[in-house]
């Protein structure tokens, strides 16, 4: 019998070293040889040892006693339960760090687990597990990868085994986002109502979750009011400051998200002031919390909004500087619908600003990018900014497949008036021209703007118009129609969009 470390090295001498890290550890000298002594224990002896080691890595240091660590020896000891424990912990301390990739890793190790398990199914530890890896999957996959709607189509009948009605709640939030970001406005927006109703009257996540996921329908429908009215609600009724990420719905700060989509709602309604500042209030907020790696996500969602904004108000270096924060945050954690987002938006500014054909590269590999991750929402918009590049390049052909491209699916109203105003720019650059059908295509834009009552994007109309108008020696009409659209906008007289807006009204005024 061997009592002491000495003893033991003497023993082994030349099959026992002392390991390079810590003092009290041991090594053997060759991996073949530990192989050999391995394979040499029978499989009862072997799991038995697996189980102690488990056992005892807690009681050691803690970088020798992290979870996925334990669970492995527990795997190999056949102790199916506890290896499922401590890969279901292992994951969720990878998910706080944002570390998704190895959550995703060891949830899947979890459920291979459970499937070792013999005898009655365990449906709500089933459920717990699948949850967890849809949603993993979906910040790193996108939201509706087909990995990920299958997952949360599992989660749904575990659900009516259970009757979980919490996890019932995050499992419709995550059917209804894969539904939206495809762009089925009509489907989400049954999955939205019924989540208020599986909400309920008392005020807690659940109700900012149902009302945030009400006012993403509304918006994309083009109903910008009533967005408004849902994204100021869900933030009246969180804390942004200090409220924790809804990992298992949404996966971000349900009151952060909100306030991202309020700040792009008010922009597009033409309450540009306000709209900057309650996107620099979400930025402000998002950047603290980052400190905090399970915040990354909501970081990320803050930028983009902050993206899209300075492009509503033709801002292309604010633009540029906030997709390349967004490019560099999805790099690092590995967020592929996020980086293709902003990679989408550097095409569109290297086009706009120098490089066109360049940028119509970049910007169709950003759309690539996202058609990986199953995602429809953004990409009638991309079509929408490819058509003006292909006019900027001269190439009214492909202007107009790209524009064909634009068009939403069925109560999917958010493009609409922006796609007649391209009709119309590309209508107007055709020649011979059809001025009846250009001045059509400006009207249609000006009376969907109108009854979205979405005033920027009437400015942005206006001022195409215009122009042409102008051309047509039609100056007093010209500066009649933008001075009618430039009324309603009590703010954002900095922005460029509506600083290029008054100064063809300046330089009309002469002719009037």
């Amino acid at each position: 019998v061997i009592t002491s470390v000495p003893a033991l090295l003497a023993a082994y001498a030349g099959i026992v070293v002392a390991g390079s890290g810590r003092s009290d550890g041991y090594r053997f000298k060759h991996a073949l040889v530990r192989d050999i002594a391995y394979r040499s224990l029978l499989r009862k002896n072997r799991r038995q040892i697996h189980c102690a080691v488990a056992r005892a890595l807690p009681h050691q240091t803690a970088a020798a006693a992290e979870s996925d660590l334990i669970a492995q020896h527990y795997s190999l000891g056949a102790a199916h339960h506890e290896a499922i424990d401590f890969w279901r912990r292992g994951a969720v301390e990878a998910i706080a760090r944002s570390a998704n990739e190895e959550a995703i890793a060891m949830l899947a190790s979890a459920l291979a687990e459970l499937a070792q398990l013999r005898g009655a199914r365990q449906p709500a530890l089933e459920l717990d597990l699948v949850l967890m890896h849809a949603m993993a999957l979906r910040s790193v996959r996108g939201y509706s990868a087909s990995e990920v709607e299958q997952l949360l189509g599992r989660a749904r009948s575990l659900c009516a085994i259970c009757g979980d009605v919490e996890k019932q709640f995050s499992v419709e939030w995550g059917l209804f986002q894969c539904t939206i970001v495809k762009g089925d406005i009509e489907g989400s927006r049954t999955l939205a109502t019924s989540l208020l109703g599986l909400a309920g009257e008392k005020p807690g996540p659940r109700q900012v979750d149902a009302l945030l996921a009400n006012g993403m329908v509304a918006f994309n429908a083009g109903e910008f009011e009533a967005a408004g009215r849902f994204f100021e609600t869900g933030a009246a009724r969180s804390q942004p400051n200090i409220d924790e990420p809804r990992f298992l719905t949404h996966g971000q700060n349900a009151g952060l998200f909100c306030l991202s989509y309020l700040a792009r709602t008010q922009c597009t309604l033409g309450q540009i002031d306000r709209a900057r500042t309650t996107i620099e209030r979400a930025r402000g907020i998002a950047v603290a919390r980052a400190r905090d790696p399970g915040h990354t996500h909501g970081h990320l969602n803050a930028a983009i909004h902050a993206v899209r904004i300075h492009h509503l108000c033709g801002d292309l270096a604010a633009e540029k500087r906030f997709a390349e924060e967004v490019i560099e945050i999805a790099r690092r954690g590995h967020y592929a619908y996020y980086e293709a987002l902003g990679m989408c938006h550097i095409g569109w500014v290297l086009g706009a600003e120098s490089d066109v054909e360049s940028g119509i590269a970049m910007l169709r590999e950003g759309m690539a990018g996202l058609n990986e991750t199953g995602t429809f929402l953004s990409v009638p918009g991309f079509y929408l900014m490819l058509a003006q590049l292909h006019l900027r390049a001269d190439d009214p052909d492909g202007a107009k497949r790209s524009l064909a491209m634009a068009v939403g699916s069925e109560g999917f109203a958010l493009w609409d008036a922006e796609v007649e105003r391209v009709r119309g720019d590309i209508l107007a650059g055709q020649r011979p021209s059809d001025p009846a059908a250009v001045e059509a295509a400006y009207r249609s834009s000006l009376a969907i703007g109108h009854r979205q009552r979405a005033g920027l994007l009437i400015c942005k109309t206006g001022l195409s118009f215009a122009r042409w108008l102008s051309t047509q020696h039609r100056q007093t009409e010209a500066h009649r129609l933008l001075n009618a659209c430039l009324a309603p906008l009590e703010e954002g007289n900095d922005v460029p969009v509506v600083q290029q807006a008054w100064a063809v009204m300046q330089e009309l005024g002469p002719t009037v």
